[in-house]
């Protein structure tokens, strides 16, 4: 076993002796009697080691820092984009975006898929089960959104036709209604097929244009839950 003396270990560390010290009582660092004088000597691996954590934690610090500031994701994508204080769905400004787009069209493209062959996903279409909705929901009615949302999603997508398929359309479709699924047990409202923001309007009784214009942009905006952290 290589050994140390307290400046070197303090200066692989970057650190002061007294706070070499302050390692040592907390636990952080092992010090060794030395046999040929009273001071005491440091594991070479165990400092290094110790050295490599706290610049590990340094360099996630530094992410989460990025990340808080901006939402900066961890990990890069084509998906969305975070630069020059824009944030882009694929290739797309999201502000500009929002000046037009619904909630389901911004998910066509986060998604990658037609917008022609998410719109064409419909509820009536699949089947869907209104009457089993309208006993689950008033059973549940009482709880919170997401409460409801837990126990309504799980149950309706279970009788979804084309839940297991795995051809790239079925997963579109399959999408679609979820996405309108989840909107309606979240709201506490019966699943529909107009968009997302129509329905919330309605449903929230929402009659003034620039209000419901609002209620449109916002799930845009927010389309991608990895901004959500940097918005705390």
């Amino acid at each position: 076993m290589t050994s140390l003396s307290a400046p070197e270990a303090a200066g692989i560390l970057g650190v002061s002796v007294s706070t070499l010290y302050a390692y040592v009582s907390r636990g952080l660092l092992r010090s060794l009697p030395d046999g040929a004088s009273k001071r005491h000597r440091y594991d070479a691996d165990e400092v290094r080691l110790l050295a490599r954590r706290r610049a590990d934690a340094k360099r996630a610090g530094g992410v989460a820092e990025r990340s808080l500031d901006w939402g900066v994701p961890v990990l890069e994508s084509r998906i969305t984009q975070i630069a020059d204080g824009r944030l882009r769905y694929r290739g797309a400004d999201a502000i500009a975006l929002a000046n037009g787009a619904t909630l389901e069209e911004a998910a066509a493209r986060l998604w990658d898929c037609p917008p022609a062959r998410f719109a064409a996903a419909s509820l009536a279409a699949a089947g869907f089960d209104t009457a089993q909705w309208d006993d689950w929901a008033r059973r549940w009615m009482h709880l919170a959104p997401l409460e409801r949302a837990l126990l309504l999603l799980p149950a309706a997508a279970a009788s979804l036709p084309r839940l297991w398929a795995q051809e790239r359309d079925a997963r579109f479709e399959t999408a679609a209604l979820l996405l309108r699924v989840t909107a309606a047990a979240l709201a506490g409202i019966a699943p529909g097929d107009a968009p997302v923001h129509r329905q919330l309007a309605a449903a929230w009784r929402i009659r003034r244009r620039d209000e419901a214009d609002l209620l449109r942009r916002a799930p845009v905006l927010c389309a991608d839950h990895e901004l959500n952290p940097s918005t705390f």
